[in-house]
């Protein structure tokens, strides 16, 4: 699943924009995908900058499908 057709999948569920940032910065409270290059990061970033559930996948689709 690519990136666009994940946000297009969340706007169509109606799922707030808040809960999670795609190559797009960070946000309190959200999941935060980051692509470095050979690999993906997820983890969510809390209100005193706390990282939880850090995760690494080997492609885009694996952290797609992880959220």
């Amino acid at each position: 699943m690519a990136t666009k057709s994940f946000r297009e999948k969340t706007i169509a569920n109606k799922a707030s924009d808040n809960w999670c940032s795609i190559n797009n910065g960070v946000k309190y409270y959200a999941f935060i995908l980051v692509d470095y290059k050979p690999c993906w990061e997820s983890f969510y970033f809390d209100e005193k900058g706390g990282i939880n559930n850090l995760n690494l996948f080997s492609n885009e689709d694996e952290v797609l499908d992880y959220l």
